[in-house]
């Protein structure tokens, strides 16, 4: 019997364009799918955020019940510029609620009548994960250090580094007594002071609501005598002292008026959780930051410090004086934007309220 050898049959390789086809079907394919994982990841930061901000409106309603009054933000000052240091005992608001976030360690570590915050400086540099916004770029870094001698900083962008800073920049992170600035950790919110602002800046406004509405001079002064929850009790010029905001002197309800909402760190260079100064902003910026002269966006850092802002898309996160955490719409009006900020102004809330 015959027997043929066997003719293999040649494997056909791919071709050239075979092969670019596969790759540019791959491309199409990875670039479908990295929006979606980034789509993901932002929805799940962005709801890490609101249980942050719904841990701090417990913190704050279970200090309530021990205190009998919401917790205060000191303020002390220089009677010179620049009037803002870590040489005061300006503790803020989110320094008296540490024991509720399960940071009760930190807390005893201070005397906030005794103790300036240069005297903590393990204190003011540690971290508080309920208080970073895990969408914020700046809580893979969180200890910010700006050198106020040399204008630089670690976080900011020096093109928008508003450099060199005026008298007025409130260097909360600086030691005039020991001429030395100091690292100190960031926090993403910050607590309301209120709408009104100023008399001699841009934004001026006057108070609707708190305890200086009325008041021709102290009625536009949005950090000591502001017209929403957090006015700093300003110990150093006799104004707020004191005063304290109970539940039910939210006359506009607990349900209508915020307690504390999202700043970015790269939009601001005092970022401090311990420092009053740098625990507050105010509804009387816009929350797409517009500059009212031009009517853009600013374009250098600081130009509205005291802002809220959000590294979310189209909106900012908020706790309100009820405890329940709601998304704000940047693109909500002015007019309900500042009514959500006064706790007892008696506006008439717009049908665009969250």
């Amino acid at each position: 019997m015959l027997r043929f050898p066997r003719v293999r049959e040649r494997r056909r390789a791919f071709t050239l364009i075979e092969l670019l086809v596969v790759i540019a079907i791959i491309a199409i394919l990875i670039a479908l799918l990295v929006p979606a994982v980034q789509k993901v990841r932002e929805s799940a930061a962005r709801l890490q955020c609101q249980n942050n901000l719904k841990q701090i409106g417990l913190a704050v309603h279970n200090y309530h019940d021990v205190k009998k009054a919401l917790p205060p933000s000191q303020l002390w000052l220089y009677p010179d510029f620049p009037k803002y240091s870590l040489d005061q005992k300006s503790w803020s608001w989110m320094f008296f609620i540490l024991p509720y976030v399960e940071q009760a360690s930190l807390y005893n570590q201070v005397n906030p009548q005794v103790d300036a915050q240069v005297d903590k400086p393990d204190v003011i540099k540690t971290p508080v994960p309920v208080y970073m916004c895990p969408s914020d770029p700046g809580s893979g870094n969180p200890v910010v250090f700006v050198d106020w001698l040399n204008n630089t900083s670690t976080h900011h962008d020096p093109a928008r580094f508003n450099q060199p800073p005026s008298a007025l920049n409130s260097r909360t992170s600086f030691s005039r007594l020991q001429n030395k600035s100091y690292p100190v950790a960031f926090t993403s919110y910050r607590g309301c002071w209120g709408q009104n602002w100023f008399a001699t800046t841009t934004w001026k406004n006057m108070a609707v609501g708190g305890g200086y509405v009325g008041d021709p001079v102290n009625g536009y002064n949005g950090c000591s005598c502001g017209d929403g929850i957090h006015f700093a009790q300003n110990n150093t010029q006799g104004l707020s002292v004191n005063r304290s905001v109970k539940l039910t002197d939210i006359t506009d309800g607990t349900s209508n008026t915020f307690y504390a909402g999202e700043t970015r760190i790269a939009d601001n260079i005092q970022t401090m959780w311990a420092s009053t100064d740098d625990a507050g902003a105010s509804c009387v910026f816009d929350p797409g930051d517009i500059n009212p002269q031009t009517g853009g966006q600013w374009d250098t850092v600081g130009g509205t410090a005291f802002r809220f802002s959000s590294a979310h898309m189209n909106g900012i996160n908020f706790v309100y004086a009820d405890g329940s955490v709601r998304f704000v719409s940047t693109g909500i009006s002015r007019t309900t934007w500042r009514a959500l900020a006064t706790y007892n102004g008696g506006e008439v809330l717009g049908s665009d309220a969250p």
